[in-house]
């Protein structure tokens, strides 16, 4: 019985549950006030549909990803009374602090400077396929990652294979591990990379991983932080989920 009430409890503070409760207070205080001012309804409508409006073209012009503009297009045209105000008091407003910009230039060149290209793999992948070549060259000035020559790649053609092959490559590190992974779920999968991972760092592996914060933190977040921060050399969250979700 406490066991239960223990786990209930836990589940009510959980930073997800939480978010979720503070986005949900603030609709209600949103929807109440609208609804203090009904005598007003047209005047509010007609803003809010050119606020829809204005938040379309905004994120029709906009250079995010295609896929994200599309999800937030439809439910606005949807619900064109809130949805424009939803997107503008939500996530409207976020832009970049000085700091991030500036820290995002420094690693932009760091890497340049890292990576040299060399003009000769642009020629010689021009030679063999122009539309290679374009997607390189913009690859290249772009993230300033250029193409090199006489790397190699395994196909594998199923995830059991990769998966045996990961535990075979991590096994053979002596220097340095890096990872990047969408999201990181306790399992038979990820605990045998887990004790790989441990083992390594304790022989002096600099190990870091990158994982993004908010889909890990609808599985088992705080298990996977704990575990990690205990021996990894760096641990970051990719969007983190407070930020993202709150405005501010």
């Amino acid at each position: 019985m406490w066991s239960r009430i223990k786990s209930i409890i836990k589940f009510l503070y959980h930073r997800v549950v939480l978010i979720s409760l503070a986005i949900v207070i603030q609709l209600i205080v949103l929807i109440n006030v609208i609804l203090k001012f009904n005598d007003y309804f047209v005047f509010f409508y007609w803003a809010s549909l050119i606020m829809s409006v204005v938040a379309v073209f905004w994120i029709v012009n906009g250079k995010s990803n295609p896929s994200y503009k599309i999800a937030w297009i439809i439910p606005i045209l949807l619900f064109p009374i809130f949805g424009g105000l939803f997107y503008i008091f939500f996530f409207g407003g976020k832009k970049l602090s000085r700091y991030e910009k500036e820290k995002l230039r420094s690693i932009g060149f760091k890497v340049k400077n890292a990576l040299v290209p060399d003009p000769m793999v642009l020629s010689e992948i021009m030679l063999h396929d122009d539309g290679a070549a374009v997607q390189s060259r913009y690859i290249q000035n772009i993230a300033y990652y250029p193409p090199h020559k006489n790397s190699t790649a395994e196909y594998l053609s199923i995830g059991e294979k990769k998966f045996e092959k990961l535990k075979e490559e991590l096994k053979k590190a002596e220097h340095f591990i890096f990872m990047e992974y969408f999201i990181i779920e306790e399992g038979i999968m990820w605990n045998s990379i887990l004790d790989i991972l441990a083992e390594k760092a304790k022989k002096g592996v600099d190990v870091r991983i990158i994982y993004d914060d908010m889909a890990v933190s609808c599985f088992c977040r705080e298990i996977t932080t704990k575990s990690l921060r205990a021996w990894a050399s760096s641990v970051v969250y990719l969007i983190p989920y407070p930020r993202y979700c709150l405005p501010g």
